[in-house]
């Protein structure tokens, strides 16, 4: 996947890039169960706090860390030294005190300078 001028400017001027074609619906759906499988098993309460470094045993947030399409934007807007440091699920449930700045529901933090979400948006932190 390549970013276009016209993106990378939008990136250098407002910190994040939106509607990356990045998956598909049915990968994100399938994203998503996964997901909701982990959360009924680690408690809403744990996944609130944050899911941290779970790439070494899920291996649906490693293929989110690693999915070239993803690197890819991300090295265009970045460069090309790329380290996924980690992996952090921020779940900012409705009706709840925590919050996450400029973070929307579901995203993943890579650890790499960006914030890469399910729907395509990738962000500067």
């Amino acid at each position: 996947m390549t970013i276009t001028a016209k993106q990378a400017r939008f990136f250098e001027e407002q910190g994040y890039l939106t509607g990356l074609d990045v998956h598909d619906f049915a990968k994100a759906s399938a994203i998503r169960a996964a997901f909701d499988k982990l959360e009924a098993q680690e408690g809403r309460e744990n996944c609130e706090i944050g899911l941290q470094g779970r790439h070494i045993d899920q291996r649906f947030i490693w293929d989110l860390a690693s999915k070239a399409r993803i690197l890819d934007c991300i090295e265009a807007v970045m460069g090309s030294d790329i380290l996924v440091l980690s992996t952090h699920f921020f779940c900012k449930y409705p009706m709840t005190t925590n919050t996450f700045c400029g973070l929307a529901p579901g995203c993943d933090l890579l650890g790499i300078g960006a914030t890469v979400c399910a729907d395509g948006l990738v962000c500067r932190r």
